[in-house]
């Protein structure tokens, strides 16, 4: 059994999240909530459906909420040992 993932930290979570779904990924049940370390995160389901063709196409892809420059947490970086990609911010508009 192979088992993959992907962390990305994301600047305004309920935006991102807002419009990814308005252009179709589908989000694993559950939408935003509190992660182990306190963050707020979200997953992108690793299959899609009917109505949300966009995936994380076999892969379940945790996007987490950036700490505030400065604040805790600002200088945390996440190298997940299951991660192979290594993903370019992309800006909402």
């Amino acid at each position: 059994m192979s088992v993959c993932g992907s962390i990305t930290w994301v600047n305004h979570l309920g935006q991102a999240v807002a419009w990814m779904t308005a252009q179709g990924v589908r989000f694993a049940p559950g939408g935003i909530r509190k992660g182990a370390a306190g963050h707020d995160i979200c997953f992108i389901h690793p299959k899609p459906n009917d109505d949300f063709p966009l995936c994380g196409e076999g892969v379940l892809i945790e996007r987490v909420q950036a700490p505030p420059r400065g604040g805790a947490g600002a200088g945390l970086i996440i190298d997940h040992p299951f991660s192979r990609r290594r993903e370019q911010p992309v800006k909402v508009p």
